[in-house]
């Protein structure tokens, strides 16, 4: 539901997530505005989100984020 929602935002456009491991195996669906990637959404349910530093810091403070292990600025 959340993935068919945002695809219908105005200039979001969404594409099939491709393993890094398998580039012919699909894990979900990664969203964009322009070049700019803000989203993953993986078939086991997890989300990882572009963020900013201020607003991973709120987030976090509220308890609602972990840090994306492999990249800075992803929540």
């Amino acid at each position: 539901m959340v993935s068919k929602e945002i695809q219908q935002w105005p200039e979001i456009i969404s594409a099939k997530y491709r393993e890094i491991c398998d580039r012919n195996k699909s894990n979900g669906a990664d969203f964009y505005f322009g070049e700019h990637e803000l989203a993953q959404i993986h078939l086991d349910g997890s989300l990882h989100i572009s963020s900013t530093k201020k607003v991973y810091m709120a987030l976090k403070g509220a308890g609602l984020v972990q840090k994306f292990p492999y990249t800075v600025n992803w929540i």
